[in-house]
């Protein structure tokens, strides 16, 4: 029943794809179709595969674990090979992840969210006995994935260490998007007759109407511990959050140029009432729950989820630019085009318990097939999505968007499809129920294809060697420690700002020249 259900489901993708010849072909790399006699590896049912990774709490309001996923569904009928899902609880992923390795007991695969989740990263993982080199058994047993690795020589550069393929990476070749954003309530700028904020001027402007117009309201709210969160602030000031390289030179926030005027700035906005201030003891639910009822007027956090509950309320959100000084001023992002995100860089491997790897490459392939991108990004065709008759775009039904049984939009995106997986993903901006529909993609708020906005401070997707990696992962935690709690205290103004120079020399001698030695190496490495 499996093998007619996946049979029939992959015929339908098919015929989907043969009128596909429109917008969507030409916008989008498309993966390419399954081959014939490729699926099923398996026909009777002889391999199943234990498999570690963390599941979104959404999706286990209604299901069990991914094996309800309608598209691991799809995956394992398809292949024919069976997945046991192993999913850590919730919070504890990177506590599991630990236990687990120093357990020695490790399932066939694990998905993990960063190569960091074992020190010293992926090629340590290796060297220590962990995974296996999947380099051998790629280009007979995953053909799309070789493929796909081997793109452009930015992708193959992401995903090999010295030759090796140790990992299945999430990847997309889709123009680089931001998830982070300030989101802001879009009502309450027509309220006072407001565009959008850009301008460090035209964001005080903001907060200054909410002060005076919406009583026992805070304008905003930042978490400083998070980087991704200081990027739509930090791109006023000539820097980026950690590493990052100015004409060949790698520099690092913590001793930045603009790191003092970032601060004083951070220190009057917080000063002044715009910045809440219980901002460091704050959960996510608690500042989302202020942003649903009205008691926060704009939060940084991540553009899916503010699209999503936004969509689940009914409430008008908007997603601001990212700051700068004046309109014609530079705006520094962290927006590239690297296939592998650097963010979230997802990667799953085969382990050395492994009894079967050819049939665990030929499993985890499935979501590198044109087939397995439209499953997991989209969902089923003809109950979740079909293809838009003028651009050839998949498009949500409104089973996804206005789910009869009262599903979020959160649930729907990890119940019928799976948003964060090993695999080719198409782009948020097609890929999210909430927004897809609607045209607000996510590249337009970053600054409307400004020729002010760059990302040339962005480092490369360097790589370092295991001992280097792991040197400069133990400098910069406690670098990063304390240079949060300093931070914290100069923008609430424990700290003068008279020690500041000091604070500098300070993290320069807990180790931070020494790892700008070792990136800088690493940064040289990759340019030559």
């Amino acid at each position: 029943m499996k093998r007619l259900v996946a049979l029939i489901l992959a015929c339908l993708l098919m015929v989907g794809s043969a009128i596909a010849e429109t917008d969507f072909e030409k916008e989008y790399f498309i993966p390419s179709l399954i081959q014939e006699g490729q699926y099923p590896a398996v026909t009777d049912g002889s391999v199943s595969l234990t498999y570690w990774m963390p599941i979104d709490t959404r999706a286990l309001t209604y299901i069990e674990d991914n094996d309800g996923n309608a598209a691991w569904k799809l995956a394992q009928e398809t292949t024919g090979i069976d997945y046991k899902f192993i999913h850590p609880a919730a919070g504890t992923a990177t506590e599991s992840f630990n236990t687990m390795m120093a357990s020695g007991e490790l399932p066939d695969l694990i998905q993990m969210t960063t190569e960091n989740m074992y020190s010293g990263g992926i090629e340590k993982m290796y060297n220590d006995g962990a995974i296996v080199d999947l380099t051998p058994y790629l280009e007979e047993y995953a053909p799309q994935y070789w493929d796909e690795i081997h793109h452009d020589d930015t992708i193959l550069r992401q995903v090999t260490c010295n030759g090796k393929v140790l990992g299945f990476y999430k990847m997309t070749f889709a123009d680089a998007q931001p998830w982070v954003y300030a989101n802001i309530r879009e009502d309450w700028l027509k309220e006072f007759g407001m565009e959008s904020p850009a301008t460090i001027a035209e964001y005080e402007a903001y907060f200054d109407a909410i002060l005076a117009n919406k009583p026992g309201v805070v304008p905003l709210y930042v978490n400083f511990n998070n980087a991704e969160q200081l990027m739509p602030l930090l791109s006023a000031f000539d820097m980026l959050k950690g590493f990052y390289v100015d004409n060949g030179v790698v520099k690092n926030f913590w001793n930045a140029d603009g790191l003092k005027e970032f601060i004083e700035l951070m220190r009057k906005w917080y000063e002044k009432g715009y910045i809440t201030k219980d901002f460091a003891s704050l959960t996510d639910t608690e500042v989302f729950a202020m942003f649903d009822v009205g008691t926060l007027g704009m939060y940084i956090g991540s553009y899916e989820t503010a699209a999503i509950r936004a969509a689940d309320l009914n409430i008008e959100v908007s997603h601001c630019r990212y700051m700068r000084k004046e309109k014609d001023s530079k705006v520094r992002t962290e927006i590239t085009n690297y296939p592998v995100s650097e963010t979230l860089p997802v990667v799953t491997v085969v382990t050395s318990a492994c009894k079967d790897v050819a049939a665990a490459v030929k499993a985890l392939n499935f979501n590198y097939t044109k087939e397995g991108a439209l499953a997991f990004t989209f969902g089923m065709e003809g109950d979740h999505w079909n293809y838009d008759e003028t651009t050839g775009i998949p498009t949500f039904t409104e089973f996804m968007t206005k789910n009869p049984d009262g599903m979020t939009i959160g649930h729907v995106s990890y119940i019928y499809k799976c948003h964060i997986r090993s695999g080719y993903v198409f782009p948020d901006n097609i890929g999210i129920p909430s927004t897809s529909n609607t045209g607000k993609g996510r590249g337009k708020w970053v600054g409307d294809n400004d020729p002010n906005v760059s990302s040339e401070l962005r480092l490369p997707p360097i790589r370092m060697l295991p001992e280097d990696s792991e040197e400069r992962n133990e400098i910069m935690t406690e670098v990063d420690s304390y240079g949060t709690e300093m931070l914290l205290k100069y923008v609430t103004g424990v700290e003068s700002m008279d020690s500041f120079d000091s604070f500098v020399n300070e993290v320069m001698d807990m180790g931070l020249d020494r790892a700008l030695e070792i990136t800088q190496k690493a940064y040289d490495e990759f340019v030559k």
